[in-house]
């Protein structure tokens, strides 16, 4: 299901993702539900759920990196 607002993503989400980064989510999301949500339909939940959330992702990691070391979301610098 597409998500209202930043506060209906998952806890870990919220917890270990800037805000910015919590928006690209939750766009990126909305965005690849509407867009497969009738490509996928007759798949089973779950495989129309992963789908939706590696697209996130993909759109999270086009801007932030995961700092190994720390574990914290950076957001990529523009050298």
């Amino acid at each position: 299901m597409p998500y209202e607002s930043i506060q209906a993503l998952p806890e870990q989400l919220r917890q270990n993702l800037p805000l910015r980064a919590q928006q690209i989510y939750r766009d990126a999301f909305n965005a690849a539900w509407r867009q497969y949500v009738d490509f996928l339909s007759d798949a089973h939940p779950a495989a129309l759920e992963e789908a939706v959330s590696r697209s996130a992702w993909a759109a999270v990691r086009r801007h932030y990196w995961r700092d190994g070391a720390t574990g914290r979301w950076r957001l990529m610098s523009t050298i």
